[in-house]
């Protein structure tokens, strides 16, 4: 096999050449729900409408296939695929290709995201984090995913209006083309603002509770920004508070009233108070149908990748499983000051605050710790602890005294950090293999 790579337009995608036996399998066979892990291709590929849950037009840019045909791309899409374990992942700036025979999943781009891929007997599997995400069974010598695309028909008929004028000239019961060019100038055809609509979820129980007893933890995600808010909790009734005092906190911060919730069907989302709480608000609820949680997506996206931040996190510091809470707490600090796809490689607290966030307090998470005191002249001048985060509205950072009695914490500006000395980290030692807590896909995706 050959690599070819073509460049027209905006786009450049690299397809491989395969042999004339391989090409006449794939053009006999009409195998269009299946993926294809390739390393030869540039990007994400997909053929077929009705997989996509977003599309954005596009008008430039062709494929060279292994025959030397070349095929359109016309548009960037997201496709939701229930992999191998049941879980549901989104791929993001998949290129939609009508006249390709099977879809493709790039494994440059997955190695570009992070993850690591090795084949061994007839099977390639994908990691993140240690975490296998998704694996491919070898038929006729190529890697076949083990999964499918979610087929959603209302994303299907929408995607077939490709034309973003036309559908405006829809939605506006059908507005002159003049009246929606001058809408568009004004730029008020471009979606919501912050709080217009707000994405939440529950995930637990946790198996191993927080030092602080805690089970569960409330996500609340901003659309606009995808600024991320959460809450650790004890138990499911809690997060009615917990929704209540975040309502409070944002709409005084940013003048601002939230419009939109979207949730699952969760009792803890569902029940009277919360009802009636929204109803007197003027919130809008919009809720997943049975068994759909790929339509609460983006709070389901985050809680896993706030996940797959504790186990790195925790692994790296060297910290027990009861540190998940400390570890979830500063994975979402981390997450509002990292750069997003979803707000075009912006940081979330950037356009919630309209400014750029400061990094340069940032430590290693479970890093030495040395907290200044001021506890009389003939009394150490500094504790020894371990570094646990950071805490919101507070000029101050979180250390664990780990030499003293209990779990103590406490919260000081004057602190020196050995970042190279991770305390609770023993070397050398081999690891067991223990069920991981939260690998528990409880209220999570």
């Amino acid at each position: 096999m050959q690599d070819k790579t073509r460049s027209d337009g905006d786009v450049a995608v690299t397809a491989k050449s395969y042999e004339p036996s391989e090409v006449l399998a794939m053009n006999t066979v009409d195998r269009g729900s299946e993926w294809i892990l390739d390393s030869g291709c540039s990007f994400h590929m997909c053929s077929r409408k009705e997989m996509f849950t977003e599309f954005q037009e596009l008008n430039s840019g062709r494929v060279l296939m292994g025959n030397n045909q070349q095929c359109n791309v016309e548009g960037i899409v997201s496709v939701a695929i229930r992999m191998y374990d049941g879980m549901v992942r989104v791929f993001r700036d998949v290129r939609y290709v009508p006249n390709l025979k099977r879809n493709l999943i790039s494994l440059g781009t997955l190695d570009e995201e992070g993850y690591t891929y090795k084949a061994e007997k007839c099977v390639l599997k994908a990691s993140k984090s240690s975490l296998v995400i998704l694996k491919g069974d070898k038929k006729n010598g190529l890697y076949v995913l083990k999964g499918e695309a979610i087929i959603n028909e209302v994303t299907c008929i929408a995607s077939k209006i490709s034309d973003k004028r036309s559908l405006w000239h829809m939605r506006l019961g059908h507005m002159s083309e003049r009246g929606v060019l001058e809408l568009s100038k004004r730029d008020l055809l471009n979606g919501d603002q912050i709080l217009e609509y707000v994405h939440s979820d529950l995930w637990g129980p946790s198996k191993v509770p927080t030092h602080g007893g805690n089970r569960y933890f409330l996500s609340l995600i901003d659309d606009y920004s995808r600024k991320l808010w959460l809450y650790l909790l004890k138990s499911k009734d809690q997060a009615f508070e917990s929704f209540k005092a975040w309502k409070r906190l944002v709409e005084n911060q940013t003048s601002k009233k939230l419009k939109i919730l979207r949730t699952d069907n969760g009792l803890e989302f569902c029940n009277e108070n919360f009802n009636k709480f929204c109803e007197e608000h003027g919130i809008t609820r919009h809720k997943t149908v049975r068994h759909t949680p790929q339509q609460n997506g983006v709070a389901e996206r985050m809680n896993r990748t706030v996940l797959e931040k504790v186990r790195c996190l925790l692994i790296g510091a060297g910290l027990s499983q009861n540190f998940w809470g400390e570890a979830a707490a500063t994975a979402a600090y981390l997450i509002n000051k990292s750069p997003s796809t979803a707000v075009a490689l912006k940081t979330p607290e950037e356009i919630w605050i309209g400014r750029p966030p400061s990094l340069k307090h940032l430590r290693v998470f479970g890093c030495a710790a040395y907290a200044h005191q001021y506890e009389g002249k003939l009394e150490p001048r500094s504790l020894k602890g371990v570094f646990l985060g950071y805490l919101l509205g507070v000029k101050g950072y979180r250390v664990w005294l780990k030499d003293q009695k209990g779990f103590k914490v406490i919260i000081s500006r004057d602190v020196i950090f050995d970042e190279s000395n991770m305390p609770c980290k023993e070397l050398d030692q081999p690891t067991e293999s223990k069920p991981d807590p939260l690998n528990d896909d409880v209220n999570t995706i």
